[in-house]
């Protein structure tokens, strides 16, 4: 009888494929250039722009690769559509709650500013990094007078750990 190891592989970033992240890059550096970004919804049709929808940051990040992966159109693709954060993990290797805190900080900005965290947050993710510590890398004290002390992530403390995140095997 042969045994055998059940080995759990990390999870890592664009799969560890940098053509991935290259193609999201463009993708979320287009939607940037466009105004395409939106809150409050994941996808909105738009047939009066090129890319015909417009969408918040997984929306973006998602729905051409997944129209492509099922053969139809984005606008026939988001119509009841969920589960974007677990297609974010499946497609690109980012972990699902990752994938919504980083929806969640999206929301929260002021018009225009979204657009810009899209792009840095996703130039921020490196190839073949080990995201599952970076919720808790980017936790910062919250003082908040009306709220028993606690940890929130910032913008700025989710990018940071994003960029701090382990490449397993590299020396850094």
């Amino acid at each position: 009888m042969t045994a055998f190891a059940i080995v759990d592989k990390p999870l890592l970033a664009w799969h560890g494929d940098a053509a991935l992240k290259a193609d999201a890059v463009a993708r979320m550096k287009a939607h940037r250039a466009a105004g395409t970004f939106i809150q409050g919804s994941y996808l909105e049709r738009d047939p009066e722009l090129a890319r015909g929808y417009r969408g918040c940051f997984n929306g973006c990040l998602t729905a051409e690769v997944l129209a492509a992966e099922q053969g139809v159109s984005v606008a026939d693709l988001y119509v009841g559509r969920t589960g974007w954060w677990k297609e974010a993990e499946r497609l690109f290797g980012i972990p699902a709650e990752l994938a919504e805190e980083i929806d969640r900080r999206f929301e929260r900005l002021a018009m225009p500013e979204p657009a810009d965290f899209a792009v840095t947050v996703t130039e921020a993710i490196q190839v073949g990094a080990d995201l599952a510590g970076v919720l808790d890398a980017a936790a910062v004290p919250c003082d908040c007078y009306h709220l028993a002390p606690h940890t929130i992530t910032t913008p700025e403390s989710l990018i940071a750990a994003l960029k701090a995140a382990p490449i397993p095997g590299a020396i850094r």
